[in-house]
């Protein structure tokens, strides 16, 4: 099962700042200099399945 993505987008010229709702898998990609800055969620084992399968199929059309 997969978690729904919140994205805050950068603020529009009026101030507000928009929400988009994703139901799909989306690619995270994190620079190694960075990498101590940012923190997981726990997955469940189902959770990483998808997360593994996913990323294989990223670096299979490599």
């Amino acid at each position: 099962m997969l978690r729904n993505m919140s994205i805050l987008r950068p603020l529009c010229e009026d101030g507000d700042s928009q929400k988009e709702e994703r139901q799909e898998p989306s690619t995270i990609l994190i620079p190694d200099q960075d990498f101590e800055r940012h923190r997981s969620i726990p997955l469940t084992e189902e959770e990483k399945l998808q997360v593994k399968e996913h990323v294989k199929s990223l670096v299979d059309k490599m």
